[in-house]
């Protein structure tokens, strides 16, 4: 697959993940991805409800269920389900290798800063950048 990181960045002032090419974006999604990969595009090209049920539907079936509950938790996330990424996030973080530990902890601290909980995210920010 074609390296599609140039489509989108980290807002850093909102910590969300916005699209800054939809063209390169939506042809890399036309022209056929991984099932993980469609989730995180759908999700990305705002097709929130296509990602969560595609994502739903992989959960039993995808070798890396971390990487994908996170991607999950992300769409849930974008609609202020607190409770529902959380839940997705701690799945993960309960399958969850020392890299990906790191990954789940930072997405953790997103969605504490996009709650407003900026003590809370600052904490888990600091918990991940310990492990390193």
């Amino acid at each position: 697959m074609n390296d599609t990181s140039g489509f989108w960045r980290t807002d850093p002032a909102t910590l969300r993940d916005v699209v800054i090419d939809p063209e390169g974006l939506e042809a890399a999604f036309a022209n056929g991805c991984p099932p993980l990969e469609r989730v995180r595009f759908l999700a990305l090209l705002n097709r929130e409800g296509e990602a969560l049920h595609e994502g739903l539907q992989l959960l039993s079936d995808v070798p890396d269920r971390g990487e994908l509950l996170l991607v999950l938790a992300q769409v849930v996330q974008r609609h202020y389900r607190w409770h529902e990424a959380a839940q997705l996030q701690e799945e993960a973080l309960q399958l969850a290798s020392t890299r990906l530990e790191e990954a789940v902890r930072h997405q953790i601290a997103r969605r504490l800063f996009d709650e407003a909980r900026y003590s809370d995210a600052a904490a888990e920010f600091s918990v991940g950048a310990s492990d390193l």
